[in-house]
C-alpha cells in the first residue's frame, strides 16, 4: 500500500506544472551572441509575470580566503544602483507591489520576483539596474556585513544549522561544497570593497547570466527590451577569462559516523547521502522523495540528500 501511495504522490506532483501552466507555449531557450541566456515561456493564464536571474556565482567560485564573498555581494544588490537610491528602489518596488528575493548557493546566485504585467517594463528597468549597476556603497557594504555577522551568530545558536554544517563537512571533505554559503566570521570581517568590486565584475556579466521570464509577455518583446540593458546583445563579446566549474564531488563508499558534543542540551540526528548531480534525470525524483520521506526537514542538494 505504501508503494502505491508513494507512486501516486510522485505522479501527481509531476503533473502539477503542466496543469498549472494552462494555456502556455513551449519553453524556449535563446543564447545571444554576447553570451546572455534567455529562457522564456509564454502563459496567458495569469496577468503576473515571473522573473528569475541566475548568475553562475557562489561558494564554488570563491578563492580560498574569500568564503562568504558571493553571499556578501548578492546581499548588497539593490542597496543603491546607478539610477536609484536605496529609498527609491524600496518606494518603486512597493508602488508596483513587487518584492525582490535573493538567494546565494554553492553554485549560483538567484534574484527573483513576480510583478503584474502592466508594470513589467518599468519593473524590469529597476530589476536590471540593481544587477548591472550596483553602487556597492561602503556604508551599505558595512550594513550588509553586520547583517551577515548577525545571521552567523543566529545559525551558531541553531542545532539544525550546526548539525547541517558538520554533515556537509563530513560528506564533502575539502570539496568547495563543504563551505557554508554565508562564510566564516574571520574571513567575512577581512573582506574589503576592492574584493567585492573584482568579484562582481568577474561574475556579474552577460555570459555568466541566465534570465528566466514566464508570463503573458512574448519572447521577442523580452528580447527587444533587453537591448536597453545589454547594448552588445547581438555582438560577440571579446574573450574573457574562463570561470572554472566546481570539481567532481568525492565518492563515498563507506559510511562515516561522527558524534559531536555541543552546547545544546538536546540531541540531534542528521543523515546525508551522496546522490546524482542536478544534471541527472533522477534529481527531480529525489527532490520529491526527500519531501515525502523527510517531510518538512528534508532537502536535496547537488550530490547530497539530507533529512532528519
Amino acid at each position: 500500500m505504501r508503494k502505491i501511495t508513494l507512486i501516486t504522490i510522485i505522479s501527481i506532483l509531476m503533473l502539477l506544472p503542466a496543469l498549472a501552466l494552462g494555456a502556455s507555449s513551449k519553453l524556449s531557450k535563446t543564447v545571444f551572441p554576447n553570451g546572455l541566456t534567455l529562457i522564456h515561456q509564454y502563459s496567458s493564464s495569469s496577468d503576473i509575470v515571473a522573473l528569475d536571474m541566475f548568475i553562475k556565482s557562489g561558494g564554488t567560485t570563491e578563492d580560498p580566503g574569500e568564503e562568504g564573498l558571493a553571499y556578501l555581494v548578492q546581499g548588497v544588490l539593490y542597496r543603491g544602483s546607478g539610477n536609484r537610491s536605496v529609498k527609491q528602489i524600496t518606494v518603486q518596488c512597493d508602488s508596483m507591489g513587487a518584492l525582490i528575493n535573493k538567494t546565494c548557493t554553492a553554485d549560483y546566485v538567484s534574484i527573483s520576483s513576480v510583478v503584474l504585467k502592466k508594470y513589467f517594463y518599468n519593473f524590469l528597468d529597476l530589476f536590471m539596474d540593481g544587477i548591472l549597476n550596483p553602487t556597492l556603497d561602503r556604508t551599505e557594504i558595512e550594513r550588509k556585513r553586520a547583517d551577515q555577522q548577525t545571521e552567523m551568530k543566529a545559525m551558531n545558536d541553531s542545532i539544525f544549522d550546526v548539525s547541517f554544517d558538520l554533515t556537509k563537512e563530513l560528506i564533502y571533505g575539502s570539496h568547495p561544497y563543504h563551505k557554508p554559503a554565508i562564510g566564516y566570521p574571520k574571513v567575512l570581517a577581512a573582506i574589503n570593497r576592492n574584493q567585492i568590486l573584482v568579484f562582481s565584475r568577474k561574475f556579474y556579466r552577460p555570459e555568466n547570466m541566465i534570465l528566466v521570464v514566464v508570463g503573458d509577455i512574448q519572447q521577442q518583446d523580452v528580447a527587444d527590451v533587453l537591448k536597453n540593458y545589454f547594448p552588445d546583445l547581438d555582438q560577440k563579446s571579446p574573450a574573457k577569462p574562463t570561470i572554472k566549474a566546481a570539481p567532481p564531488t568525492p565518492a563515498r563508499k563507506q559510511p562515516i559516523e561522527q558524534p559531536m558534543e555541543t552546547k545544546f542540551k538536546q540531541g540531534y540526528l542528521m543523515m546525508g547521502y551522496v546522490v546524482p548531480s542536478v544534471n541527472s534525470r533522477d534529481f527531480a525524483t529525489l527532490k520529491v522523495l526527500a519531501a515525502v520521506l523527510g517531510r518538512r526537514n528534508a532537502q536535496v542538494f547537488p550530490a547530497m540528500v539530507e533529512g532528519e
